[in-house]
């Protein structure tokens, strides 16, 4: 089982542990005793806290220090320039007293710090960088957008374009900040001229917090359309996503394992199969690696689609195929690329193989702990119905070139070569052999037939 990469202490660009956090909360307009201590329960357990300005008389603790000369309303240039004149060298968050923060928020921001070139980070939120799309005619908490996001997301960065407007929720370098001056952190040529950059997480939504009293009108206003925006697609898919009512899972997120399907697109009862295991399965997190392609070109595999357990929603992510997978590829270095990427980016500990009709072998030589599911006995065999129960036939080269030349228009697979599907056969045995899959059959007789075609299994 993997530890949540964001549970863990972030490292900066040294190598070095970043303990020298502090949390400053900040703008009392909203707040009250009870709203700061449900705020700080978002917040790292160990997180050092900061009351700025008014929010410095809404708690009596002795555990938390008071700055009093900050004013209310401040904008996060003097924001900034207090709580680093206060905590000087310190990597700062600053968290606005109405935020509503979801899971591992403060987490997430400081893993971007690691950027040698980031000095401020910053999360979407609900008015100048938002994810949802104009009018997304469902109300939605923040907990459903940030997991939307998560799941949507490249799990990337981009330079804030509202560099001067506040944010919810942001974090900061202390060293950076400190050679940079608080006063030119939000000053793009000040920027520019420091090789450093204020960048927006796409991964991470932060609701409530500061909004300018223009902004929603400004972004209904048909004469002032807003430009470009990197959030573009994200946008489309989270309004694809808030057409459905499924909640969206956060694999890597938090502690539980992932585990990672291999399908073809073809439905069927492997893919009830999967839905059945990941939804009856709530100790782990259930992703799947779909082929999919075009039965009259009989190229299955023209592209990949990463979907959560449940199938119930736009995919994840989808890549073409540059080289289509009619049936399955020995060896592929675009999808060995893709599948690296998955695994990185997902935290995925293991690896169940319902199907490889349209993928890689690649699939089984992830190095993770990978599972086989006996639903037919492909690709040891190109005929997916044969009937194996008759014990007189010997499934050797003679019957693999009869049971191709027998087939008929509607077969699944073009390729009618028997050195081509020997070729697939073996190469199957090998990879599977090499990482020590499990086989999973569902009867005893499956798991014979099974290793009748591949004794070496």
């Amino acid at each position: 089982m993997h530890a949540s990469p964001f549970a863990a202490p972030p490292s900066d660009g040294d190598g070095l542990v970043l303990r020298d956090v502090r949390v400053c909360i900040h703008d009392a307009d909203a707040a009250s005793p009870a709203r700061l201590e449900a705020l700080r329960s978002r917040l790292p357990a160990d997180a050092r806290i900061a009351l700025l300005g008014a929010c410095a008389a809404m708690v009596d603790r002795d555990d938390v220090v008071r700055v009093h000369d900050v004013d209310a309303g401040s904008d996060d240039r003097a924001l900034l320039e207090a709580a680093a004149r206060r905590f000087p060298g310190e990597h700062l968050v600053l968290v606005h007293a109405d935020a509503e923060l979801p899971e591992f928020g403060c987490e997430r921001l400081l893993r971007a710090l690691d950027r040698a070139d980031v000095v401020g980070v910053r999360a979407l939120d609900a008015a100048w960088r938002r994810p949802l799309p104009r009018d997304p005619g469902v109300e939605a908490s923040v907990a459903r957008v940030d997991a939307l996001c998560f799941a949507h997301s490249e799990r990337a960065f981009f330079d804030d374009p509202h560099l001067s407007l506040p944010s919810p929720l942001s974090a900061w370098h202390g060293d950076r900040l400190a050679r940079l001056g608080a006063a030119n952190a939000v000053d793009r040529d000040a920027l520019d001229a420091a090789g450093l950059r204020v960048v927006v997480l796409d991964h991470l939504f932060a609701g409530g917090g500061p909004t300018p009293r223009d902004a929603r009108a400004r972004e209904h206003d048909p004469s002032d359309p807003e430009p470009p925006s990197p959030l573009a697609p994200l946008r489309q898919r989270i309004a694809a996503a808030l057409a459905t009512t499924a909640a969206p899972a956060q694999p890597g997120l938090d502690a539980k394992p992932v585990i990672l399907h291999v399908l073809h697109g073809w439905g069927g009862g492997a893919e009830r199969w999967v839905r059945d295991f990941a939804a009856a399965d709530a100790h782990a997190h259930h992703l799947v690696l779909v082929a999919r392609g075009s039965f009259a070109r009989s190229r299955h595999g023209e592209w990949l689609e990463l979907h959560d357990g449940a199938m119930s929603g736009p995919p994840l992510r989808r890549w073409p195929l540059p080289r289509p997978i009619a049936d399955t590829a020995l060896a592929d270095r675009t999808y060995r690329d893709l599948l690296a990427d998955v695994l990185r980016t997902f935290s995925v500990d293991a690896v169940i193989v319902s199907s490889l009709i349209g993928h890689s072998l690649d699939a089984l030589r992830t190095g993770l702990p990978t599972t086989c599911i006996v639903h037919d006995h492909y690709p040891l065999w190109p005929t997916l119905h044969r009937d194996f129960g008759d014990a007189t036939l010997r499934f050797d080269e003679a019957q693999r070139a009869a049971d191709l030349a027998a087939q008929g228009d509607d077969a699944e697979f073009a390729n009618r070569d028997a050195a081509h599907w020997r070729r697939v056969r073996d190469g199957f045995v090998a990879a599977a052999l090499a990482a020590r899959a499990a086989l999973v059959a569902p009867s005893r007789s499956a798991l014979a037939n099974e290793l009748r075609l591949a004794p070496e299994l």
